[in-house]
């Protein structure tokens, strides 16, 4: 390789030739960068027959392209003056930096631009303020910039370090590029530590591979942040860290990948796209966000993956929580938690959980979708949105749910579609509806349900079912409806109550013949409350069993009257006919009236009734005790007709 031997020197260098003289010992490469700075002219000592050596051992480089870390500093800090008609700087390319570049606390003359470069020992920038700092493609053992301030770019694009990189609190009027840079050697370290940052403009980190954690905790982003494709190594630990954060912009990570704890909890940002990405961390939080401010939309779909728990409780997304065909595992345990989260939308159809999803107390300003997704809780619950408030509709349409689905106390402004949806929890209850409110619940499962359905106080405009796919258990008691969906008649919906498990609650009964009376259909009213007065005998006492036995058997509790006319058909028949072959004597013959069979077994028959013959002719034997029978009977039958009468008039 030639150089350049003779230096040009302006009138006003005076302080070039001061620092030439007071070391002659300037290599050839160190003559010609010097010569090279006042005009900011880049140096470049790659030979042109070898490779690249930005990210070469130290062996790669030959001696005419090793230039001192002090002539480096002493450039930077304007020994080699400037050239009028030029913009100084130092620009280098493929040379091994020998010894240490320590700039702490120094106020640069001229910008630093380093393009595949080795740097034997760390590069020190602490507290210095300088305009632009680019060091690309090359290799260091470490970097440390604390309170750097930087009036340009900040570049470290496809550098490497196997030390840390360090950025805490440093401030950059311009773009921050760490993009394609390998950092880090040890997964149990720290790569990069950059808490506090401020960066007017944008942080590009796509393609960074960490080996360590990497913290930008308090980091002030005025445009985005792009962590697309990059992937960053411990295991156990805050492998991620963009906690306390602002970002004016998006924070983009399509292809992420993050082997630890992803964080950002109290973070705001406009957009949030996590497409592809792939977040690890064995049982634990595969990210934290708790508390997260995100003005637009988060997308996780697209083949994301989260390993551990995704933490969102009192999250605030003004636009969708996109989860659609997004990977959640985390079993036997909470998979994703949005307790008490704000959002405008949840969007996760295909969703696949294992693992439980939390969204207790959940705020959905439109709708929330989990149609054809999967969700196996590992144990007794799956899915807990108790408390949500959901303006839209809960699309639950072919979601596949073992363990309970408990939407207990929720509020749904229009519809809950469990359309062709198989829940599966035969240890106990498959759907908790207590006290839902929603215009609409759509129960018409792709099969039976497996386990008890729990309907309780439950509060619905519509309730739309399949008779086929009724639950063996249901429980009702409490629940309010306007319209039953398909109208089927009271036989088929007795049935239905039938399954109710708490056993002797009129209350469903009650609801169900008020929604016959006002389909205009009494009969089928009449009929669910006769089958409402069985089911409370079964829980009577045996007295009052007995009693309310007589009242069905004769009068059906008053809601079949007819019956009290047959009774009395048939035991005027008998009574006639009786009498007619065996009459019975008169007390006083003289004075009794002519006997008729009918109307005397209608005057004994009748308690308030007389036709002045049971009192005028005496029966004995067994003519004697049926009319004791006769008597009776009257009064059973004129007691339950009252009781049924006013059963019906009160209650009915």
């Amino acid at each position: 390789m030639a150089f350049r031997h003779t230096l040009v020197f302006s009138a006003a260098d005076a302080e070039n030739k001061r620092v030439a003289a007071a070391d002659p010992d300037l290599t050839k490469p160190e003559r010609l960068l010097w010569e090279a700075v006042p005009r900011g002219a880049q140096v470049n000592l790659r030979d042109a027959s070898s490779r690249p050596a930005g990210r070469d051992s130290a062996a790669a480089f030959g001696p005419d392209q090793v230039i001192r870390a002090e002539v480096i500093r002493a450039l930077v800090l304007g020994a080699a003056g400037a050239e009028p008609g030029f913009v100084p700087g130092v620009r280098l390319a493929g040379a091994r930096v020998t010894g240490r570049l320590d700039l702490a606390g120094a106020t640069l003359a001229w910008p630093l631009a380093c393009d595949a470069c080795h740097f034997d020992e760390e590069i020190v920038l602490d507290e210095a303020v300088t305009r632009a700092v680019r060091i690309v493609r090359s290799r260091f053992p470490a970097f440390s910039g604390v309170r750097l301030r930087v009036d340009g770019i900040l570049s470290l694009q496809e550098c490497s370090a196997a030390g840390v990189v360090r950025l805490d609190q440093a401030k950059v009027a311009g773009e921050m590029s760490l993009r394609g840079a390998a950092f880090g050697a040890d997964p149990a370290s720290v790569a990069v530590s950059a808490d506090g940052v401020t960066v007017d403009g944008d942080v590009d980190c796509a393609g960074l591979q960490a080996q360590g954690g990497v913290s930008l905790e308090g980091l002030h982003v005025t445009g985005s942040l792009s962590l697309a494709g990059a992937r960053v190594v411990q295991p156990g630990s805050r492998a991620l860290a963009i906690g306390d954060a602002t970002i004016g912009g998006r924070l983009v990570g399509h292809g992420l990948e993050v082997d630890g704890e992803t964080v950002l909890h109290d973070t705001t940002v406009t957009r949030i796209e996590l497409t592809g990405a792939r977040l690890s961390n064995g049982d634990g939080l595969a990210l934290s966000a708790g508390g997260l401010t995100v003005t637009g939309g988060m997308f996780c779909g697209g083949g994301f993956t989260a390993r551990g728990q995704v933490l969102l409780v009192g999250a605030r997304l003004g636009a969708n929580l996109s989860l659609g065909q997004a990977t959640l595992s985390n079993p036997g345990n909470v998979a994703l938690r949005l307790d008490r989260a704000s959002i405008g939308m949840l969007d996760a159809p295909g969703l696949r959980c294992t693992g439980r999803i939390s969204a207790a107390g959940m705020r959905v300003a439109s709708d929330v979708s989990l149609e054809r997704a999967s969700i196996d809780g590992g144990g007794p619950r799956a899915f807990i949105a108790d408390g949500a408030v959901i303006d839209g509709t809960l699309r639950l349409a072919e979601l596949h749910a073992r363990g309970e689905v408990s939407i207990r106390t929720s509020r749904v402004g229009q519809r809950v579609i469990l359309r062709r949806a198989r829940l599966e929890n035969s240890a106990g209850t498959a759907l908790s509806a207590i006290a839902l409110q929603a215009g609409e619940l759509c129960l018409d499962p792709a099969q039976p349900i497996l386990g008890i359905v729990d309907l309780s106080h439950a509060q619905l405009g519509i309730l739309r079912d399949d008779p086929a796919c009724w639950p063996a258990e249901l429980s009702l008691d409490g629940l309010t409806y306007s319209a039953l969906e398909p109208q089927l008649p009271a036989r088929l919906r007795l049935e239905w109550l039938a399954r109710h498990q708490a056993g002797h609650q009129v209350q469903p009964y009650e609801q169900l013949a008020a929604h016959y009376r006002g389909l205009g259909q009494p009969a089928e009213a009449r009929r669910v409350l006769y089958a409402r007065e069985r089911l409370q005998r079964r829980s009577s006492a045996p007295l009052a069993r007995t009693w309310s036995l007589l009242q069905d058997v004769t009068v059906a509790y008053g809601y079949q009257p007819s019956r009290a006319l047959l009774w009395l058909a048939v035991l005027l028949a008998a009574g006639s006919i009786l009498f007619s072959v065996s009459p019975p004597p008169p007390f006083q013959a003289s004075a009794a009236p002519h006997f008729n069979a009918f109307a005397y077994t209608l005057d004994v028959l009748l308690p308030v009734v007389d036709l002045g013959l049971k009192h005028a002719f005496n029966p004995a034997g067994a003519e004697q005790w049926f009319a004791y029978l006769l008597v009776a009977a009257g009064w059973v039958l004129a007691t339950t007709v009252a009781a049924g009468a006013a059963r019906v008039l009160s209650r009915g």
